[in-house]
């Protein structure tokens, strides 16, 4: 062992230290270098040293403290995280263990050796794991990121696709954090949300975003991982006040109105959604009636549970400013915009999927949808050709997958005599393919009919490719440093663009002069922190829950239309969050024994009365028991539906007062035929609140309930019926 250091020179004890060190004497090494310490208590490789040297001499617990330390001085270093991994294993504290791992792999998601020491943890602890890891000591950061949609599109696909890649630029960038970020997502059918391993999100966006198929074990593995991690954990308990950040898309979860108010009433979570367009709504001819009647009913709830949105564009923001002022005026929160003009950092190109003979081609990117309209961009091939000749117009190569719904473009393409040979389709190509097209191509085009950025022009922009695109939406701002400009669906305009850009040697060379003059798109990890910089400025926001339309019936189901409507939300917010399953098209099944209704009511209204329209399920007697919770005044009213049986239902509801609190208190059994078995259970498919005075309401309530009236068909109300 070494004698105590005495002297005063940081280098002398520096080598003093190595020195022992070399030699393995472990306790020497590390008492020169807590003297070298003592002098620069800020070196964390010096730290992580010593912790090194007293693991080595036995003393795990010290070094544990040393890495604890060096974490706290190099955050984003992944070796210290990794040296805390193996300290924390030798102490048998695994799900600590685990964790550092995951942090580890969340800053060098490329390294196997984290991923490795993570992996075999995770593996071993999902089975039985009756909690999830701890989180830091250090807290964690101010916005949460849901990747409940890039986790979704795992389930079936690898290679992103433009929303995909907007989330995986926002993961890199928390993942960049100081401190350690929370990434959530919410398994299908539930109504909580489930922490994702940090490693799991890491290891998802790196392999999303390097060549590989579905196939492989390293895919199958890390999808896996995150649905046994998900499944086994108990549900995330947010922070109060903590900002829930969505780069995706939460239209499809059938849970998420509910599981929102949930999380908001137990800890004033704030909501902030990224807004990618309002396609669905602007445009809903191009996409199924299902997307726009689940996008139109996210809308009109997020109108009433978000504290902020953010747009990607400023055409996105006025799309929904003119939505909103139409059908959910003055309901909207703040949404500032947060351009999405990146580009990935890797833009090394793999090998061309394109024979050597082909050179100077086109290139299209984007799936084969309605929207993105390559029939036209096809038949505008085929009329330069018949014009100019084969040998003069350069194939077009269209790289993008190919839905059902490209089968008129397809059917095209084929029966044009020789078409096919001109217009080249790679349906599922790589990251390191497509960029090989991109450095390779004349240019691009890009002939989508409405878009909320365009980020297939903006990575045309960052290889130096001059884009032509129609002047409409978002792509007016996406291609506005040097993209191409022609008449929105107009085929002769398109044509003539594409002339010029084939034949015009000096029009092609004055577009790409102002495209090497622009300034080059941002990286994703600088577009992504500004978003989570954006989403964490938005303020908490009170949730306008204006009264009940008093005389108004609000169904409560599944409102099928193609807007955005008041009702759509009430029929989420009467529904105390938890006690009832998800609107299907004929109404709100009960899923406890008392299931509960919070009903907003004008403070300055005399007595009200409340009609709730009920069915007992179709293998239950129930009796029904209707309570105003808030009034020791009103007597409970109770009723018995036979299986299968409808009813109006009506209840007193006390005056003064801005919400009303309603039981509806369950008791019953099966028919005895074999029927469904479990908790006695009731549908609500719709209530109408009106004055106890106003026998003209109740009235055509009542009739309209019973009768069928007849209206104009271009006056038909689609909550009517």
């Amino acid at each position: 062992m070494a004698s105590d250091p005495s002297t005063d020179d940081p280098r002398a004890l520096l080598a003093e230290a190595n020195a022992c060190r070399d030699r393995r004497d472990w306790l020497g090494a590390a008492q020169a270098y807590g003297a070298y310490l003592a002098l620069r208590p800020q070196d964390a490789g010096i730290l992580i040293q010593r912790g090194h040297c007293l693991k080595e001499a036995g003393d795990r617990l010290q070094a544990l403290s040393l890495y604890e330390q060096a974490s706290q001085v190099m955050p984003l270093d992944f070796d210290v995280h990794l040296q805390r991994g193996h300290a924390l294993k030798l102490l048998g504290r695994l799900a600590e263990a685990e964790d550092a791992y995951s942090r580890a792999v969340s800053l060098a998601w490329d390294n196997p050796l984290p991923w490795s020491e993570y992996a075999f943890l995770a593996h071993r602890s999902i089975a039985g794991r009756a909690e999830a890891p701890a989180l830091r000591k250090d807290g964690i950061a101010p916005v949460a990121v849901d990747i409940s949609d890039l986790i979704a599109w795992a389930r079936g696909r690898r290679r992103p696709s433009g929303i995909q890649r907007v989330q995986l630029g926002v993961i890199e960038a928390a993942l960049r954090q100081k401190v350690s970020p929370l990434m959530v997502a919410m398994l299908p059918q539930q109504m909580e949300w489930h922490r994702v391993p940090l490693a799991l999100a890491a290891r998802l966006m790196y392999l999303m975003r390097i060549d590989g198929l579905e196939t492989e074990p390293a895919w199958r593995e890390v999808v896996s991982l995150i649905e046994g991690s998900m499944a086994s954990a108990p549900p995330v308990v947010f922070p109060q006040g903590q900002v829930l950040f969505d780069p995706g898309t939460a239209w499809s979860r059938p849970n998420h109105a509910a599981a929102l108010r949930q999380a908001r009433r137990a800890s004033g979570l704030r909501y902030v959604p990224l807004l990618h367009d309002c396609g669905p709504l602007v445009q809903p001819e191009m996409t199924s009636r299902a997307m726009v009647n689940n996008f139109a009913h996210w809308l009109a709830n997020a109108a009433f549970l978000a504290d902020g949105m953010i747009a990607n564009s400023r055409a996105t923001q006025a799309d929904l400013k003119e939505i909103a002022a139409r059908h959910l005026p003055g309901m909207m929160p703040r949404t500032p915009v947060i351009q999405l003009a990146a580009m990935d950092s890797t833009r090394e190109p793999g090998r061309s999927p394109l024979p050597r003979s082909v050179r100077g081609f086109v290139l299209c990117v984007g799936s084969m949808e309605p929207r993105k309209n390559h029939l036209m961009l096809f038949s505008a091939w085929a009329t330069l050709i018949r014009r100019h000749g084969r040998a003069a117009i350069p194939p077009l190569v269209v790289a993008g997958r190919q839905p059902p719904e490209a089968a008129a473009a397809l059917a095209f393409r084929e029966n044009v005599p020789g078409l096919a040979s001109s217009i080249l389709l790679f349906p599922d190509l790589p990251d390191p393919q497509l960029r090989a097209l991109y450095a390779d191509c004349l240019f691009t085009v890009y002939n989508s009919s409405h878009e909320g950025w365009g980020l297939p022009v903006t990575e045309s922009l960052a290889f130096g490719k001059v884009p032509v695109i129609p002047s409409h939406s978002a792509l007016l701002e996406a291609g506005e440093a040097a993209g191409v400009f022609f008449n929105p669906g107009d085929e002769r305009s398109l044509v003539e663009t594409l002339e010029k850009m084939i034949f015009e040697v000096d029009f092609l060379a004055e577009a790409e002069k102002r495209l090497a003059e622009a300034p080059p798109p941002r990286s994703w990890l600088a577009v992504g922190h500004d978003l989570l910089s954006a989403a964490a400025a938005v303020p908490p926001r009170e949730t306008p829950r204006p009264p009940l339309r008093l005389g108004h019936r609000y169904p409560i189901r599944r409102i099928a239309a193609a807007v955005p409507m008041p009702e759509m939300a009430a029929a989420e917010l009467v529904r105390a969050p938890g006690d009832w399953f998800a609107l299907e098209e004929n109404g709100s099944l009960s899923r406890r024994e008392i299931a509960r209704l919070q009903i907003s009511t004008p403070a300055d209204e005399g007595p009200l009365l409340l009609h709730l329209e009920l069915a007992a399920p179709l293998d239950q007697t129930v009796e029904v028991t209707l309570r105003d919770a808030r009034s020791l005044s009103t007597p409970p009213r109770a009723s018995v539906l036979l299986p299968g049986e409808s009813a109006v239902a009506t209840l007193p509801l006390a005056a003064g007062r801005a919400e009303a609190l309603v039981e509806i208190e369950l008791s019953g059994q099966g028919d005895g035929k074999g029927g469904k078995s479990g908790p006695p259970a009731v549908w609500l498919r719709g209530l109408m609140l009106c004055a106890m005075t106003d026998i003209a309401s109740r009235v055509e309530y009542l009739e309209n309930r019973l009768f069928r009236r007849l209206l104009p068909a271009d006056e038909l109300d689609p909550l009517v019926g």
